[in-house]
């Protein structure tokens, strides 16, 4: 299986965090047996989520300056062989993205969460269909598809 980073890019207060963290709430339920543990917990959440062997490493806090750079490093040390992260569009948020790749050999999918410009009722549910999606990659990553 290839490493792969799965990062969710875009601008500031648009949803990325709230995404990440709704990907996290649905892994369990299409992989049972998953094991969840919850590194830091809150608002933005550091989370290491093991399926069998395969470890995930899913950080939802992608601001400049955030704790990022240091959620990656935690996750190569612990093994993760795939990482879902948000990061900003550029800047310190996607070098650390790229520094994975450059000199871990990770394979970057570069992605965005599903919005509406509109702030509406609908925002949960869109959350809910992106995070559906990103289970459905994850497990075409573990198969080995992608």
């Amino acid at each position: 299986m290839k490493h792969t980073v799965i990062a969710i890019s875009g601008g500031s207060s648009i949803g990325k965090s709230t995404a990440v963290n709704a990907v996290i709430d649905v892994l369990p339920s299409h992989f049972p047996g998953a094991i969840v543990e919850f590194l830091i917990t809150g608002g933005d959440n550091r989370v290491i989520v093991t399926i069998g062997d395969i470890k995930i490493g899913i950080e939802s806090q992608g601001d400049p300056g955030s704790r990022l750079p240091e959620s990656l490093k935690i996750f190569l040390a612990r093994g993760c062989q795939i990482i879902i992260c948000a990061t900003r569009t550029s800047g310190g948020t996607v070098n650390a993205v790229q520094a994975l790749q450059d000199n871990h050999q990770f394979d970057v999918i570069w992605t965005k969460h599903y919005s509406s410009k509109e702030k509406h009722a609908a925002t949960p549910i869109i959350n809910q269909f992106f995070a559906e999606h990103m289970a459905h990659l994850v497990r075409q990553l573990i198969n080995g598809v992608i």
